[in-house]
């Protein structure tokens, strides 16, 4: 029992030392970067920095919403369902519960701009406490299954997730990801948990967090297939009971969507528009290259390019103003060029993703520090920095080292027969990166990290087991 004590404590320590070094890492980004500046002849500030995947997009969303709010409901408010749901209406309730502005006029330039000084620190607080709360939470369902037996592999995987740079500096900043690392560790811990002995309350739960992770983050909408399999092949007992429950869960909230979206747009739909431009947004350039046909190349129209056209050749103002109909057959028409350009080019389609594969398995532990100064002092181009480009040795030696280790964690369960929490992780961490690795930020790559994690734990826990062998013989 005192045993047992002393190991929750050591666990707390962790987790409590990672989230005050988070906090404190989050309030010295505020101090230098929440400041207006003038960049590239624009009152900035400088906090918002652009990155793949939108932000600050629901930042201005959520703006939206609280000026929608004045003269809609709440369920007409914001733009169309684009990408994210959730994290813009995040912000909407913080700022709407401290009562204080997201974006305001600049008095003297009279541009509107991202408000300074208005409660950042708080939101990261929220976030950082939730996430180190999930971290917990996770140690308390290893323990559990594991016991003392396991406690070294614990403690490696709570460190890693306390301190691994690639993925607490999105903890560290206010953009979706920190929320939905919180949400994923949650779901994995009662996965993992889960037994024959379990309840229908902890099914529900799941629902819930599955339902979460999709609001959350739109990437996760098939999420659930892997975890009714996960069902299907080690829980057959409840399994029909349990996946009607999932399904109920997951179906409400997408009708739920759905009706938010006929509110809003007068069309009933459910699935984000980006999601089906992505691919012909990031992966599409890469082999556009290799079309026969020059003339075509020459022509090819980006995503941005396509919405802009069509806002000049229909006399509108801006993208905005394009009705949900011709939006949603926009998007239709790239995913289906996408998927004939990479028909077409098979073999250079295998090349690209091969090589951004390399890309984006990289670990960039310091890429918050080039994405703040980006603008700054890099003039929108960091990747061609000298500074980053010298750091690649450093950061490819990480990064061979981080999977050798978690490599040697993957054979070590395999070796002890863990089948279940095998087949989830290997799963989550396929589900989470093939489809984005034409994604270079480590933003893309930090929720797989999550799952890398655990084979993570194990191999440091393997490794030190041998040298300490080796030192007795």
């Amino acid at each position: 029992m005192m045993k047992n004590r002393f190991y929750t404590i050591y666990a707390f320590l962790i987790i409590f030392f990672g989230l005050i070094y988070s906090c404190l890492t989050a309030y010295n980004y505020i101090e230098r970067y929440d400041v207006l500046k003038n960049v590239n002849e624009n009152l900035t500030n400088t906090y918002f920095f652009k990155k793949e995947g939108g932000t600050p997009t629901f930042w201005y969303e959520a703006n939206k919403i609280k000026e929608d709010i004045v003269i809609k409901s709440f369920f007409a408010s914001g733009n169309k369902y684009e990408f994210k749901y959730l994290p813009s209406r995040l912000v909407y309730l913080y700022y709407y519960l401290i009562n204080e502005e997201i974006i305001i006029q600049d008095n003297l330039t009279k541009e509107k701009v991202f408000k300074t000084n208005n409660g950042k620190l708080g939101l990261i607080i929220i976030q950082n406490i939730l996430y180190f709360f999930s971290l917990f939470y996770l140690y308390k369902t290893l323990h559990n299954k594991y016991s003392d037996q396991n406690i070294f592999a614990i403690y490696s995987i709570l460190l890693f997730l306390s301190f691994e740079p690639t993925i607490n500096q999105w903890n560290r900043v206010l953009y979706s990801e920190s929320i939905f690392f919180s949400i994923q560790i949650i779901t994995l811990s009662i996965l993992i948990g889960y037994n024959k002995d379990s309840s229908y309350k902890e099914i529900i739960f799941i629902g819930v967090l599955l339902s979460l992770m999709y609001l959350q983050r739109t990437l996760s909408i098939y999420y659930f297939v892997f975890v009714v399999l996960y069902f299907y092949l080690f829980f057959k007992k409840k399994f029909i009971i349990n996946i009607l429950i999932l399904l109920t869960i997951y179906s409400i909230t997408h009708i739920y969507l759905g009706f938010c979206n006929y509110n809003r747009d007068g069309k009933f739909y459910f699935i984000p528009i980006l999601a089906k431009e992505d691919m012909y947004g990031y992966f599409i350039p890469k082999i556009i290259k290799y079309h026969k046909d020059r003339d075509f190349v020459s022509k090819f129209e980006t995503r941005h390019d396509k919405l802009n056209n069509f806002v000049y050749n229909n006399n509108l103002n801006s993208e905005n103003e394009i009705n949900i109909e011709d939006r949603l057959k926009i998007a239709d028409q790239n995913f289906e060029e996408s998927l004939n350009l990479i028909i077409d080019y098979p073999l250079a389609s295998l090349k690209e993703y091969g090589y951004s594969i390399l890309h984006y398995a990289l670990l960039k532990p310091n890429e918050l520090h080039y994405l703040f100064e980006n603008n700054i002092k890099y003039k929108g181009k960091f990747y061609q920095s000298l500074e980053f480009q010298n750091e690649k040795i450093l950061k490819i030696a990480y990064s061979i080292i981080v999977y050798i280790i978690s490599i040697i964690g993957l054979l070590d369960l395999m070796i002890n027969k863990e089948k279940k929490i095998i087949f989830i992780l290997i799963c989550s961490i396929l589900y989470f990166s093939l489809p984005t690795v034409w994604h270079k930020q480590s933003s893309y790559l930090a929720p797989v990290l999550i799952y890398i994690s655990f084979f993570f734990g194990f191999g440091v826990a393997k490794i030190f087991e041998k040298i300490k062998l080796k030192m007795y013989v």
